[in-house]
């Protein structure tokens, strides 16, 4: 290996169940897809119509079990709100991203939980509901952060060492976890070079 690659490194996830596949509701031209970074965070986007591009709206998620750290006489236990921030000029995408615990490492979420999302915006004195998403299931629809700390140590004559650290990641996940690398010579663009891959068993 040249030891002027730049590297990249992807996380992928592959287990039987269909992760890594968001959960997605499409409503005429708007659409809601959500992940989960198997912890205390959902991210959602959303797709408005244009005359929503800019409006005040918010994510309703709710859940028929109370949520992670939630007291059990709060009349807000099974529901909580995101605010959706206006669309980026180059996606189109409204994005809200919820953290469901203070620590982001600990489990919010198990596989009996179930979610409704809905998005309702305001037009004046007007209130819509464009996009509903329902039976979300967290851990069927899981998308990692991205691993950190990544360093390349040169250890031989084209031989290398290469780590990373994985620090938000569910114990369901021990053991399916899979990693790609992604790289390509310094000289290289990404746009003209997709570069090469290579998976780690």
């Amino acid at each position: 290996m040249n030891p002027y690659l730049l590297l990249l490194c992807h996380l992928w996830l592959l287990s039987l169940t269909p992760l890594l596949l968001a959960s997605v509701s499409t409503q005429g031209t708007s659409s809601l897809a959500c992940w989960y970074d198997s912890r205390a965070a959902i991210f959602c986007d959303w797709t408005p119509g244009r005359d929503l591009a800019d409006a005040p709206c918010q994510l309703e998620i709710s859940s028929k079990l109370p949520f992670f750290a939630r007291s059990l006489f709060s009349p807000e236990k099974y529901k909580e709100h995101c605010e959706l921030l206006k669309a980026e000029h180059t996606t189109e995408l409204r994005r809200c991203i919820k953290t469901f615990s203070k620590n982001s490492n600990s489990q919010s979420f198990t596989t009996a939980d179930r979610l409704n999302m809905s998005v309702h915006c305001r037009l004046g004195e007007n209130g819509s509901t464009p996009a509903r998403l329902e039976d979300f299931s967290p851990l069927a629809n899981i998308k990692l952060r991205p691993p950190g700390n990544l360093q390349l140590v040169n250890k031989a004559k084209n031989s290398y060492n290469l780590s990373w650290s994985l620090n938000i990641s569910s114990h369901y996940l021990d053991g399916e976890r899979q990693y790609q690398v992604r790289y390509r010579t310094t000289s290289q663009s990404w746009e003209k070079h997709p570069g090469q891959f290579c998976q780690l068993l």
